[in-house]
């Protein structure tokens, strides 16, 4: 059994001809990978399961803004009205 070809130079083995053949010429056949799944059961099994997972993103950033609006809010002064001259 082979398991590796490191040859520059076709080598004869029995009736094959073994090489190595270099990099694979055409374009990769995938792109970059975006992210590590560390956890893979938590990720979503289908479109659905994902549909839901992404309105459901969407629900906990708009509670978030909320909740950050309550923190801070923000107020007209006087300063940024016009003022009425008597």
């Amino acid at each position: 059994m082979v398991f590796l070809c490191c040859q520059e130079k076709p080598t004869s083995f029995r009736e094959y001809k073994l090489f190595d053949s270099g990099a694979y010429p055409e374009l990769p056949l995938s792109g970059k990978i975006t992210w590590k799944v560390t956890q893979p059961s938590l990720e979503p099994k289908n479109d659905e399961e994902r549909t839901q997972v992404e309105k459901l993103r969407s629900v906990m950033k708009h509670i978030r803004k909320a909740s950050e609006r309550k923190k801070h809010p923000t107020t007209e002064t006087n300063m940024d009205s016009p003022q009425k001259e008597e």
